[in-house]
């Protein structure tokens, strides 16, 4: 079962759907009129199937659309508070009334048609592909069945068994993190579902005990622990009102801990009992092991490596201290910290990741996730992690793919919580003045980004990092070919490599051939560490000109190029032959688009402004006439308008957007020949942004290796290193470095343990110390070293003699 639609009407920011009467040929739906026959028509958000971004400035309802659906579902009771303010139903005259709320499903699977036919009588249970159901009143709703007029009504007392047919709501709470310990205690007897008392906290337990034991100290005769509390140690008196201190937020810790060792990791409650009993009798080998074992369990079971990309090393484990279980991260210095120790961004992200891998163990039935502003605590990055546990949350179960899979909604301010690739999932909030209230904004993705730039106060500028690689583009009509048909091929379930995932990678206009070798500089900065950068051209005489610049950017320079010239790629019949009508093979982006397409967007066009068409026009071949080797498919276009004495104002931008819209849900012949030929484009960028992305990687590492080297030599330049502070350096190295990107260096430096015997002797100094600078030097080129034997075990293999493979001999300077 999937949620469709959900509607509000007299709530909070949600007056009513003021535009609609005004409409033409609008007509009443059943539900939207009142009992004293008011036509008063819903608000309706439609949901994606599977995941819903609400974006919209503040107080544009976006929280109070979330709690709208649990209102409806009936998991929370709406109250004359939750009334909309400035509605003309708002009175003090009468009784206060309530808001009104409405939920639309589809694609039922058999078992909840029988479940929705035994609520509903005389009802055909296969017939119902979907219904709406509507709450407005307290104690009764009413559900339409299909598009049916005909209303059935439900009570109170009835409704639990509507209910257990309805999709089960969720909510991850964005407020809520991990504890920094949980009392063992708490854990060996059931939690809070077996209604564990937790005691008091671990500080509290610790400054009682110190109290005490001071006491004892001090008055050795007088200290009886059968008298009362107050008598033996005054100052330990909170103990008595402890639980006045548990507020329900602590409660909530203790529970998500609880989830997180049971539930998610599958620890057994008998095993904490085991763990109490050992620290008990100081059996500290056997607590120990079970701490090593849970530790296991908890890698195993929560994969935080899978879902926190900003340290593939990263590690939850757990100590213990006294009566407790003590939560600590280990991340790729090897070291191990306390939450106290780590920023609150992992905390909470963890805590989400608990919450929703909790709810994934407990899945039954169609379920909807809610979240509410969760990017307050995070990274951008951690945002992007974020994104892609919500999207787990939509995927059916390998084990069972008949499984329902669940549905997501949240609510965000913040771009790095936005799908690119499925802008299509973007739903967009703004509130009106006076009584107009709260609207839907409809079809954002079709404009390209703009209503959510106005809802998000910015949607992220041209020159955001989002992702790790810039796409520099000569113009703006570019960026949305780019962008619209990468979506669109996302959306169809292309392969991955046929088009640019929009999450990674910037797609920035420069404003003209002329502009790109500047923005390129903007994009690449004057930092060591650059990002990547890949550009696209077009196949003229102005992109000719831009790549001559590009290639001579720096004059006085050894490096005259701005760019690697790899990463500039030309938009002609070098690479791109076969795809386009133009003679000649396609210099413009628009050249890559179907006669027919074209033809069909002018159409469409020219319909939206209402002009003059004469008979059929335009044709395909009308547009062909004009397509010449210095005509390409726009020019032609234009020259076709202009033969035809129609006189508008089309630009690269209109004819864009409505390009894409002629290509949206058409499967034809030239529909599909235009995805085939962006699907060429894309894949070849793709691949260009990989190469990118890794080079940077690469340099990284080199800047990396290099600073540490620097600051070793420096360190020691007045007297020779001994061997252990060489082991220091590499071992800074092998933590920071990552075994896959940076196997090269790392095997380097294995080489050089060896040839220098660093681990024999460590408080000798090191032998030939002149040979082991050389090293070092070496060491830092390791990458290149690396990829030139490569190529040279190529060549040895292609039949060339010795003599030709033997690469030069490079004696390295002595750098100290």
């Amino acid at each position: 079962m999937i949620l469709k639609t959900v509607y509000t009407r007299f709530y909070r920011a949600f007056n009513f759907d003021y535009l609609r009467p005004y409409l033409p040929a609008s007509e009443a739906d059943p539900w939207d009129v009142m009992e004293d026959d008011t036509f008063y028509p819903y608000i309706s958000l439609d949901l994606d199937k599977e995941l819903t971004s609400i974006v919209g400035a503040n107080e544009s309802g976006k929280s109070q659309l979330l709690r709208a659906i649990e209102f409806a579902l009936g998991d929370k009771t709406p109250t004359p508070a939750d009334f909309c303010r400035y509605s003309v139903h708002f009175t003090v005259a009468e009784e206060m009334k309530l808001p009104h709320f409405g939920l639309r499903f589809f694609e039922l699977t058999q078992d909840e048609q029988q479940q929705l036919g035994e609520v509903i009588p005389d009802v055909d249970p296969e017939a119902i592909s979907s219904f709406r159901v509507f709450r407005t009143h307290l104690a009764e709703w009413t559900v339409y069945l299909n598009d049916s007029p005909l209303k059935h009504r439900i009570q109170q007392g009835e409704f639990s068994k509507l209910r257990t047919v309805l999709p089960k709501a969720r909510r991850i709470d964005p407020k809520l993190a991990i504890p920094n310990s949980v009392p063992i205690s708490f854990l060996a007897d059931g939690g809070r579902k077996e209604e564990a008392e937790p005691g008091p906290k671990r500080t509290d337990r610790l400054k009682a005990l110190d109290n005490i034991v001071d006491v004892a100290l001090k008055k050795p005769s007088s200290f009886d622990l059968k008298k009362p509390l107050s008598e033996v140690a005054p100052n330990a008196k909170f103990l008595k009102d402890w639980r006045g201190r548990q507020d329900e937020d602590h409660y909530k810790e203790l529970d998500l801990a609880f989830d997180l060792l049971v539930t998610v990791s599958g620890v057994q409650t008998s095993v904490f009992k085991d763990l109490r009993e050992a620290l008990r009798h100081k059996n500290e080998g056997l607590a120990n092991g079970i701490v090593d074992r849970m530790n296991r369990q908890i890698e195993r079971h929560l994969n935080l490596a899978k879902w926190w990309s900003q340290d593939s090393k990263f590690q939850l484990a757990i100590t213990v201290r006294d009566f407790d279980i003590v939560f600590t991260i280990k991340d790729r210095t090897g070291s191990q910290y306390s939450f106290a120790e780590r920023s609150d961004g992992l905390r909470y992200f963890l805590s989400y990741l608990v919450q929703f891998l909790t709810y994934l163990a407990d899945r039954n039935g169609s379920e909807i996730l809610l979240m509410d502003e969760p990017d307050a605590f995070l990274s951008n990055q951690g945002q992007q992690d974020l994104l892609r546990v919500l999207k787990e949350f939509t995927l059916r179960s390998d084990d069972d793919p008949e499984d329902q899979f669940g549905q997501v909604a949240y609510v965000t301010h913040s771009p790095f919580l936005i799908d690119r690739n499925r802008a299509d999932q973007i739903r967009v909030l703004d509130k009106g003045s006076d009584q107009e209230g709260t609207r839907v904004v409809g079809e954002v993705f079709r404009n390209h980004f703009e209503p959510i730039r106005t809802a998000l106060g910015g949607f992220v500028g041209e020159t955001a990092s989002m992702g790790n690689c810039n796409l520099i583009l000569e113009g703006p009509s570019d960026q949305v070919y780019i962008a619209g048909m990468s979506s669109l091929l996302h959306r169809e379930g292309t392969t991955s490599t046929q088009y640019l995932n929009l999450n990674q990678i910037n797609l920035i206009p420069a404003g003209g051939a002329a502009e790109v070798p500047y923005r390129t500089l903007l994009a690449l900065g004057r930092a060591a560490d650059k990002p990547a950068v890949i550009v696209l051209l077009d196949g003229d005489a102005a992109g000719d000109d831009a790549e001559k610049r590009i290639r001579h950017f720096w004059p006085r320079r050894k490096k005259k190029f701005l760019l690697e010239p790899e990463y500039v790629v030309r938009l002609n019949d070098q690479i791109f032959a076969g795809l386009s009508e133009r003679p000649g093979g396609p210099l413009q982006i628009e050249d890559l688009i179907p006669l027919e397409v074209a033809a069909n967007a002018i159409r469409a066009y020219l319909n939206d402004i209402d002009a003059d068409v004469p008979g059929e026009y335009p044709a395909a071949e009308a547009i062909r006439g004009f397509l010449s080797q210095e005509t390409g498919v726009f020019d032609a276009v234009q020259q076709s308008l202009s033969a035809a004495s129609i006189s508008i104002g089309l630009t690269k931008l209109f004819f864009a957007r409505h390009v894409l819209d002629s290509c949206e849900g058409n499967s034809d012949q030239p529909g599909q020949e235009m995805r085939d030929r962006f699907a060429i484009l894309l894949s070849h960028l793709a691949v260009k942004q990989r190469s990118a992305t890794r080079d940077r990687k690469k340099g990284t590492l080199k800047q990396l290796v290099g600073r540490e080297v620097g600051r070793f030599r420096q360190d020691n330049q007045r007297r020779s290193p001994r061997k252990v502070d060489a082991l220091m350096l590499f071992e800074r190295l092998e933590v920071a470095i990552d075994p896959i990107e940076g196997k090269h260096y790392l095997a380097a430096i294995r080489e050089v343990k060896t040839e220098f015997g660093l681990e024999k002797d460590q408080s000798d100094t090191i032998p030939d110390i002149e040979t082991f600078w050389k090293r070092l030097d070496k060491l830092q080129q390791a990458e290149e070293l690396a990829a030139q034997a490569q190529a040279f075990q190529t060549t040895e293999g292609s039949g060339m003699s010795r003599g030709e493979q033997q690469p030069p001999t490079i004696e390295l300077p002595d750098q100290g």
